[in-house]
């Protein structure tokens, strides 16, 4: 449609010249002008929208397989800024929360510092627990 518009706009300017101005001609030329500017900006919305032209797309993150057993509930005290419980490096559980049993590494964050490896815990399955992590002593225990 583009094409087609200019080529119009092309043969409206082409054409002999006439020594008479045609304002009807005038008024034609200014409207394809306009419309072609119109589809123009159209396109570029087009273009710009993800999965086209310059917008990358993001890929679609691998879904975490879902945990086998049930769940053990964790609860968390103390000043920790942020607690983690990481099995094998695979896959990590922010606290508080709920967790497969079996064996973790803990890791903490005390105040503006980064997340530490702190201790291994057990968890057993049907025995919820409770972690104390404090700041004072940076490390966690469990209740």
């Amino acid at each position: 449609m583009r094409v087609a518009l200019l080529a119009l706009l092309l043969a409206a300017c082409t054409q002999p010249a006439i020594e008479e101005e045609d304002p009807a001609k005038d008024k034609q030329i200014a409207e394809l002008i306009d419309r072609v500017n119109k589809l123009e900006q159209r396109l570029k919305v087009v273009e710009e929208r993800p999965g086209r032209g310059k917008t990358p797309t993001k890929k679609p993150q691998p879904r975490r397989p879902e945990p086998d057993g049930p769940l053990v509930a964790i609860k968390l005290t103390g000043d920790a800024t942020k607690v983690l419980l990481a099995a094998g490096g695979e896959r990590k559980w922010r606290l508080p929360g709920r967790v497969p049993a079996g064996e973790y590494s803990l890791l903490a964050a005390f105040g503006e510092g980064k997340l530490e490896r702190r201790s291994k815990i057990y968890v057993r399955e049907g025995e919820p627990m409770s972690l104390n992590c404090m700041s004072s002593t940076e490390s966690c225990s469990a209740n």
